[in-house]
């Protein structure tokens, strides 16, 4: 259970500095499709904190206390900082790149949490899976032609 618990703190790191870029160029985003994005991205960082929350008590439900510092989630992280001054397709690419590899370390964490035979917190990566995967097509779209 102990390799469940590390990945979901590295999880949990990765989930919060994504939601903490995604509330940075919500913020700062301009341009043409400035409404659009302003919008999305709302919703987007909305979504995330929500697992934010969820992926901390999961941490707790196991026995183990979640990481909630700065300085903690910068040790886990492997979102880099956001760049405000992007123009906003930068943005977008930036996000786009996140996303997938969130997609990636999931996908990862599925196969040992099937190893461990933890089907919660398997069932939980899945719907988070998804999320993601839905958010890198939608911002794939949004930056085609």
């Amino acid at each position: 259970m102990t390799k469940v618990i590390n990945q979901l703190k590295v999880i949990l790191a990765d989930t919060y500095s994504l939601y903490l870029k995604t509330q940075n160029y919500h913020w700062n985003v301009v341009g043409e499709h400035f409404n659009s994005l302003h919008k999305m991205l709302e919703e987007q960082y909305e979504q995330l904190a929500e697992m934010v929350d969820e992926t901390a008590e999961k941490i707790r439900m196991l026995g183990e206390k979640a990481p909630g510092t700065f300085s903690e989630f910068s040790a886990l992280s492997s979102t880099k900082n956001p760049n405000s001054e992007y123009p906003w397709r930068k943005m977008v690419e930036d996000l786009l790149n996140d996303h997938k590899n969130m997609c990636t370390n999931i996908e990862k964490f599925i196969k040992i949490c099937e190893e461990e035979h933890d089907y919660t917190t398997n069932d939980m990566l899945t719907q988070r899976l998804a999320f993601h995967q839905k958010i890198c097509w939608m911002l794939k779209s949004l930056i085609a032609g």
